[in-house]
């Protein structure tokens, strides 16, 4: 293969060795073989290059891996500090002394109860910088006589040091009332001068648990959102209160993200005003007053120097139906209600947390208000949207990056065999990918042609590689793709246990159902990481990210089922995302005109109807006949039939194969296995992430397992992640698994923060 011109020109005016330049290439070609000779499916359609250029570092990177690969083999956990680092600490003014007198006597009573974590860990790590700050909260309750209440910490450490840079602290009343960190990021805002800098801010949802009764004293997580508070996190520890927001309906809140008039669908990666950054070069798809103008227009005219909106993301209980919602605030307002600074109660009449005197023991039945301290703050905020998303959701995943796909959404689903893809700006499906392989055939014969094509690509290279010691490549040259799908269809992708009949219990004669295994976490990543690259090579946007691979991981389960346990594992090709081309706001063609009865439908579905383009107007219509078509009479069908079968625009190409991998595991298999077969591997899990081309999965009793992405085998584990952990607890309670810097993996248990290096 020939250097590009660039490369050759720079080589020649550096006075640099070809001779060298071409063995680095040579290097490289051999690392990009044997990267698609170990993941020949996992790295389908993955270029070695992208306009001359190499789309990353094949030496560095494969290394990385066999590393990674090694370590994951024999990995140990150990328990991260929660002791405040003293140059960080605050210094106290006369109040807080106060409250810390008051926290001291509150702690004495309640010296017996301690704080346990219940939130998964929230990460803002710049992807360029790999620095940035995680957080996580511990939460207890108290009940003393009029005093019942609930205490929260939220900790915050410093990445990659782990020095725990702030306490954040806050009470609630009724005790049933808890709080959860839901989120921080750093999103660049457009300053007074013009100018670029970057905030950073996290988001607390105040709300209470599904669960009721004696399990509810020991759950102190927030299942119910009923208000949500933003703060301002400043580099030196302190905090600010931006906005406090009301939510809307029994909303099961799942995540918020936060994006200003600068950050919509751009990177915030990258130190200010850095060009440097290939993501701020690219114009949005859409910019945010542009589409606000049809969701909201009301909420059109702001300044985009102290504006932020935020999107809550999650179900609402009605149906388990997707929803989001829509808040905008000013980060300059002054007036609002803080409860880490101000006592607060929750107010059943008024729906919302109120102001309390510092003296009053706030008698649940009497209602000690004060009035006056109720007016020094504002009101909450009012969601300015409220957007559903189909009904039966099983999980969510919001596309946060690349932030080219800001406004997407995927949603699995408890009822239907696909997972489908939102603009959730207007509610409308755009798209859908496959749940269950029903052609295997064809996916075999994807494969089967994706290898031909790759062996083709390298045969018509004239490199020639000599006297190259490559002794720590895993060269799986001699693997046999016919046996690994053959293997991978036969052992992994069962038929569909919906096509068994109901079957009659011999005991009691009771029907029981089979339940099929069904998504409950998404996960998306890149095969290859985007910022592994020097900065010289970040030139494009995301047709090169297209070409890195971009995946969906999919975990589901029966768990409903615990006589048939099952775990399913799935991977879609979603690089096609990326290469969309597609207009909802082009005023190109005329609106169709639609009866009064239809059109008054529509404005009840779809709150933005009157504003709608064309585009949107075949979106919109394609729904709402999807929705009915099985209740329209056959005669009304035809009438509809260039809406209800219209190309969705995020659906894959014709053609193409997005489902890659398919993994399955029983219960059944496993309790059959004997000690000489490969180790059991569990069928419930509580979370899961993936690290390059390994997937990491937690259960409830702090075992960790490391499964290989491709073979769907396990490479390897961690039976009880305390157990060197140096730390009190010699068993925990796991909650959350995340990955970190591209190298740690972080367990949050109820016991505290657990990390460990894998590379």
């Amino acid at each position: 293969m020939q250097l590009s011109c660039r490369r050759h020109k720079a080589a020649i005016d550096n006075g640099a060795d070809i001779n060298s330049l071409l063995q680095v290439e040579f290097t490289n070609q051999f690392k990009n073989k044997s990267f698609k000779e170990r993941y020949p499916i996992w790295s389908s359609r993955v270029q070695y290059a992208a306009d001359s250029q190499q789309l990353i570092d094949w030496k560095d990177f494969v290394t990385h891996l066999i590393r990674q690969q090694k370590a994951t083999q024999h990995f140990s956990f150990e328990f991260v500090q929660e002791q405040l680092c003293n140059f960080r600490k605050r210094k106290r003014t006369e109040l807080e002394q106060e409250e810390q007198e008051y926290r001291q006597k509150r702690d004495c009573e309640a010296s017996k109860s301690p704080f346990w974590i219940q939130d998964p860990l929230v990460v803002d790590i710049d992807r360029i910088t790999k620095q940035g700050v995680v957080a996580t909260g511990k939460h207890r309750k108290l009940a003393t006589g009029h005093t019942a209440h609930s205490e929260h910490k939220i900790l915050f450490w410093e990445y990659p040091s782990w020095k725990l840079i702030r306490t954040f602290e806050l009470v609630l009343t009724p005790q049933t009332l808890t709080c959860q960190i839901i989120g921080i990021q750093s999103i660049k805002m457009r300053a007074p001068d013009g100018s670029i800098q970057k905030v950073r801010f996290f988001s607390l949802a105040v709300g209470v648990a599904l669960v009721t009764g004696m399990e509810a004293e020991n759950e102190d997580r927030v299942d119910i959102w009923k208000s949500l508070f933003v703060y301002r996190l400043f580099d030196n520890g302190d905090t600010q209160c931006v906005a406090h927001v009301k939510v809307v309906d029994l909303f099961l809140g799942r995540e918020v993200f936060l994006f200003s008039d600068t950050s919509w669908s751009q990177s915030n990666d990258g130190k200010d005003n850095d060009d440097s950054n290939f993501h701020t070069k690219h114009p949005s798809p859409t910019a945010l007053k542009d589409w606000m103008k049809i969701v909201s227009p009301e909420n059109v005219d702001y300044d985009p120097c102290f504006t932020v909106f935020m999107l809550a993301i999650g179900p609402i209980y009605d149906h388990i139906t997707g929803c989001v919602q829509i808040a905008r605030f000013d980060i300059r307002d002054q007036h609002i209600l803080d409860p880490s600074v101000t006592p607060v109660a929750w107010d059943s009449i008024l729906h919302q947390l109120i102001p309390v005197p510092k003296t009053s023991s706030y008698l649940w039945h009497h209602r000690f208000i004060n009035n006056r301290d109720h007016l020094r703050f504002n009101g909450p905020t009012e969601m300015i949207a409220c957007i559903r998303l189909g009904s039966d959701v099983s999980c969510m995943i919001h596309f946060k990056y690349p932030p080219y796909l800001n406004h997407l959404i995927c949603t699995g689903s408890y009822q239907d065999d696909e997972l489908s893809v939102y603009d959730w700006r207007f509610g409308i499906k755009v798209g859908s990918l496959p749940w269950k392989t029903t052609d295997h055939g064809a996916l075999r014969q994807h494969l089967f042609s994706q290898r031909q094509t790759m062996e083709r690509e390298e045969d018509e290279r004239t490199v020639v590689i000599e006297d190259t010691d490559e002794n720590e490549v895993v060269s799986t040259a001699s693997r046999n793709l016919t046996g690994i799908v053959t293997t991978r269809f036969n052992d992994g992708i069962e038929n569909d246990v919906n096509e068994a009949a109901h079957f009659m219990d011999e005991n009691d004669d009771a029907l029981e159902a089979i339940i099929d295994v069904r998504p409950w976490g998404l996960e998306s990543t890149l095969v290859l990481p985007p910022f592994w690259c020097s900065s010289e090579s970040r030139s494009r946007y995301h047709d090169a990210l297209a070409e890195c691979g971009f995946r969906l991981i999919a975990v589901g389960d029966n768990r409903s089922d615990n006589n048939r346990d099952k775990l399913e594992i799935k991977v879609w090709d979603i690089s096609y995302l990326l290469r969309v081309q597609w207009d909802p706001l082009s005023k190109d063609e005329p609106v169709d005109a639609l009866t009064d009865q239809l059109d008054a439908e529509l404005t009840d579905k779809f709150s933005w109807w009157p504003r709608r383009t064309q585009e949107l107007t075949r979106m919109g219509l394609n729904m709402y006949y999807q929705q009915l078509q099985n209740q329209l009479p056959s005669h009304f069908m035809h009438t509809t039939h260039s809406y209800t079968n219209l190309k969705l625009p995020y659906s894959p190409p014709h053609g193409f194969q997005s489902m890659l991998l398919s993994h399955a595991f029983n219960k059944e298999d496993n309790d059959g296995q004997t000690s000489g077969q490969d180790e059991m591997i569990p069928v419930k899990y509580t979370a899961y992430n993936v690290l390059y081309t390994s997937l990491f999965l937690l259960t409830e009793d702090g075992k960790v397992t490391v499964m290989d992405i491709e073979t769907g085998k396990i490479i390897g584990t961690v039976d009880n992640v305390a157990a060197n952990g140096n730390g009190q607890y010699d068993q925990v309670r796991g909650i959350d698994v995340n990955v970190i810097g591209g190298r740690e993996v972080v367990v949050t248990s109820k016991e505290g923060l657990l990390r460990g290096t894998v590379c």
